[in-house]
């Protein structure tokens, strides 16, 4: 048994890479009678990003943890 076991609290980060966006764009003029809609069109432009986080963990009981993962995506 490690010695982070034992603690009631934890403290770490996450870091990671990323690649996607998108763009989408409604054209009010292209209407579909079969759908009800209006006829979008969307763009897939990759863009790499980073996201980073915090990761908190607190201990309950001895087999019940709560884990918060708040984080942040960034292009």
């Amino acid at each position: 048994m490690h010695h982070f076991d034992l603690r009631h609290f934890n403290l770490g980060f996450t870091m990671g890479a990323n690649l996607g966006r998108y763009k989408m764009t409604t054209f009010p003029n292209n209407y579909d009678d079969e759908t009800k809609t209006t006829l979008r069109l969307v763009d897939v432009i990759a863009k790499p990003g980073f996201n980073i986080g915090l990761i908190t963990n607190v201990k309950i009981m001895n087999n019940i943890d709560v884990r918060l993962l708040p984080s942040v995506s960034l292009e």
